[in-house]
Order: structure tokens, then sequence, then C-alpha cells
């Protein structure tokens, strides 16, 4: 392929592949200055989960909060349909939380029952971005 070939592969690739993400910390955040350190704390404390996703721009977008890993991946499942997931591939990237993983496939599995999803570990920046015990979600379209 010549590079406008590879640049219209690229840009085809993009538009049908999407991110969503669960964080059950908020420690980033805060240091970031986009939460304050008593609502991260009292979210900590309830066990809340906050949920979001990559936008159409590149931006990430927090879609909602939820108390406990069994509604985070119930709003998972909910912005993967959203978005028009109809199986296709699915990569999980659990940060030292392999027991939610293995939870999520379950569900997508079941809803999807063509869906192809794997299961890695993150690493360096996306570990240090989903925290401990979060995960990222990459899916696209089916083929």
């Amino acid at each position: 392929m010549d590079f406008e070939g590879v640049v219209r592969a690229a840009e085809r690739f993009l538009q049908k592949t999407h991110i969503a993400f669960a964080l059950s910390s908020f420690d980033n955040l805060i240091k970031n200055g986009r939460m304050s350190r008593a609502v991260g704390f009292l979210a900590h404390k309830l066990g809340m989960w906050g949920i979001g996703a990559g936008s159409d721009e590149g931006e990430i977008a927090m879609r909602g909060k939820t108390r406990g890993p069994w509604h985070a991946i119930g709003m998972l499942i909910a912005e993967m349909q959203e978005k028009g997931f109809c199986g296709g591939r699915v990569a999980i990237d659990p940060c030292c939380n392999p027991d939610f993983a293995e939870k999520l496939r379950a569900k997508i599995l079941e809803r999807w029952e063509t869906a192809r999803v794997s299961i890695h570990p993150t690493r360096g920046l996306c570990g240090y971005y989903a925290q401990r015990h979060g995960v990222i979600v990459a899916y696209g379209g089916a083929g």
C-alpha cells in the first residue's frame, strides 16, 4: 500500500474502534485537579466506580458513576451497545483485577456470542491511568 492507502485504512480502523474504561480509584483525577480530595475520599468509601469512554474527538469523557463492580460491568456493556457494538474483537486490559476481567468477558459473550474477547494485563502508561483494579476495554465492529 502507498502512504495515502495506509492513512485511509488507519482512519477507517479508528472510526470503528472504541475505548471505554472503569476506574475504581480516583487518585489521578484528584492529583490532576479534576476532582476534589473530599469528593474522591467519599467516592472511595462508598465503593464508587467511574465509567468513561473516548469521544469521537479523541477526548476522555466521563459517562457516569456507579457503586460496585457488577454495576460497572453493566455500564460498560451499555456503553458498548450504545456505540453500536454487535460482535467482533474486544480487548480487556485489567490492572491487577483478573476476576473483574473474567466476569466482564462472560457478560460480553452472554450478550454477543460472536465476540472474540481477549484479556491482557495493563502495562506502563495504561496501568498508570487505569490504576489498581481499573480496566480499559477496546472494541470494534465485526470483521
